[in-house]
């Protein structure tokens, strides 16, 4: 059965739904052997969010997935980038838009050169990064049937230049009644 995310953060769940969730739901996220291991991090895992930090945490979670799985890490999913501007790590940047960048900058050169593997070569790792729309960007997809440009990537310009692939997804009014966006491929 499905169940909305907002019912689990309410904590308002039926005895059926909490049955599902703690029984069935928890057993396959505990079994590495069937899907492999998630991890999730959230901003409690960090005192700065400095690069150096972010990178030494994903490197333990990177053991610990060799260890449990013998695999390690393949994929981070930042999401979104638009909080780390919020980082209070307290280093200077000339605005939040090049604090943005940075950081953007960062997790590219991650998944260019994550950590060598045991035959000492640079492993990659994939890097989902989502980041918000821009006002203009989504007062113009507004008006041109959910259609955005690269230039509503909000705030930070580095998301498209480092970005192979960038998509977007825009719902209006009508479409969140009805569960329904509009997916489009900006970059590829």
């Amino acid at each position: 059965p499905y169940i909305a995310n907002k019912r689990i953060r309410d904590c308002v769940l039926s005895l059926e739904e909490e049955e599902y969730l703690f029984g069935e739901v928890l057993d396959d996220y505990y079994d590495f052997s069937k899907y492999g291991m998630l991890k999730i991090l959230d901003e409690t895992d960090f005192k700065t969010l400095s690069f150096g930090e972010i990178r030494e945490r994903l490197e333990a979670v990177d053991d610990e997935m060799l260890e449990k799985t013998g695999y390690g890490l393949d994929a981070v999913v930042v999401d979104h980038i638009n909080l780390c501007k919020f980082n209070g790590s307290g280093k200077k940047f000339s605005s939040e838009t090049a604090e943005g960048n940075a950081y953007v900058s960062f997790f590219r050169k991650l998944a260019l050169a994550f950590r060598k593997d045991a035959d000492g070569n640079m492993r990659k790792l994939a890097c989902v990064i989502l980041s918000q729309i821009n006002r203009t960007g989504k007062q113009k997809a507004d008006k041109n049937h959910g259609r955005y440009t690269l230039n509503a990537l909000a705030e930070f310009n580095e998301l498209e230049r480092a970005a192979q692939v960038v998509v977007t997804i825009y719902p209006n009014d009508e479409m969140k009644e009805s569960k329904e966006a509009t997916v489009q491929l900006l970059k590829n």
